[in-house]
């Protein structure tokens, strides 16, 4: 069985002193087809503080009992 995971990530700060910078990501949902992935992310697109990075959101499939490799 597959399964669909959306996540959103964004780097922020100082690129150039390792002390400032920082990295941010979440799973906002797994699903059971891609099309419903894909409707989630429509929706979380709208929402503040996601729309500032809207090239960052990732839709990976996954099989389940499987170990990735």
């Amino acid at each position: 069985m597959n399964i669909w995971v959306l996540s959103h990530q964004y780097d922020y700060g100082d690129l150039c002193d390792k002390y400032k910078w920082d990295e941010e990501g979440r799973i906002l949902g797994v699903y059971y087809t891609k099309k419903e992935a894909l409707k989630s992310l429509i929706e979380y697109q709208k929402i503040k503080g996601f729309y500032s990075y809207i090239s960052n959101f990732y839709i990976e499939e996954y099989i389940l009992d499987e170990v990735e490799k």
